[in-house]
């Protein structure tokens, strides 16, 4: 009969997959502007996001278009793009992007309802001077509402300082000619592992096979066993007896979008 320490464990790891990265690109769920000198006006469906010294926009992204289990780890990079309007009046200058703290009706918000926004900006970026799309690096603030949804509020687009002469029109999702709304693109690294173990039978994955290993046969006194460890957690298997003999468990990890 064998010792328990000559149980005999196989192991088969199958060539890790190099995951490329993913990008997911998401447009706003909402945008507008509120404007100091209209404090009462809510410029709902407007066909620009007017930034100036009086103005300044408010753009929401939603994440339900990320792969289900993504998590802050996965996330690469997530850069904000926002259209530079050819009709701005003057961009010789940057603006600076805020996280929103505070919620808000998105049709209905005024300059006198504004929602309050972080002390400091996430990033800040000088405008071209032409017409193109000026991209802001957000990866911490998304990060921050993937880990706390019910915190994501949105984002506010400022002048970078005041008094300003600036005076930028930035594309929204309501200007049909135009169709070059704010975009939210983030780029994915890598693959989510699952542990998948179970006794005295094949494992099977929903997504790639990375590793399998088998816990071995064992003797009728003492059964083989085998531990996993994936990126969501961990899992154990052992062999059972079968009709014609002790079978073999498998413990495999799965790399799952």
């Amino acid at each position: 009969m064998m010792s328990w320490s000559r149980v005999i464990f196989s192991l088969m790891i199958l060539s890790l997959a190099v995951f490329p990265a993913e990008a997911v690109v998401i447009t706003e769920s909402a945008d507008t502007y509120v404007d100091s000198a209209s404090p009462n006006t809510a410029f709902v469906e407007s066909p620009s996001i007017n930034v100036s010294q009086h103005a300044f926009g408010l753009i929401r992204f939603g994440l339900t278009a990320l792969p289900a289990g993504t998590t802050t780890s996965q996330i690469a990079k997530a850069t904000l793009q926002l259209w530079q309007m050819p009709d701005s009046p003057n961009v010789a200058g940057s603006i600076s992007v805020y996280e929103v703290t505070s919620d808000f009706a998105m049709r209905t918000v005024t300059y006198n309802t504004r929602p309050s926004l972080a002390a400091a900006p996430v990033a800040t970026v000088v405008l071209p001077g032409n017409s193109r799309y000026v991209e802001v690096d957000i990866t911490p603030l998304v990060k921050k509402w993937l880990t706390a949804p019910t915190g994501n509020y949105g984002i506010a687009v400022l002048p970078a300082s005041f008094p300003t002469g600036l005076d930028v029109h930035l594309g929204t999702k309501w200007n049909l000619a135009a169709s070059q709304p704010p975009i939210l693109d983030i780029s994915l690294t890598g693959a989510r592992t699952v542990a998948v173990c179970v006794d005295g039978a094949e494992c099977s994955c929903a997504g790639t096979l990375v590793s399998k290993v088998s816990t071995g046969f064992g003797d009728s006194s003492h059964y083989g066993s085998c531990t996993v460890t994936s990126d969501t957690g961990s899992c154990y298997a052992q062999s059972r007896d079968g009709y014609y003999g002790i079978n073999q468990g498998f413990c495999c990890v799965c790399a799952v979008r």
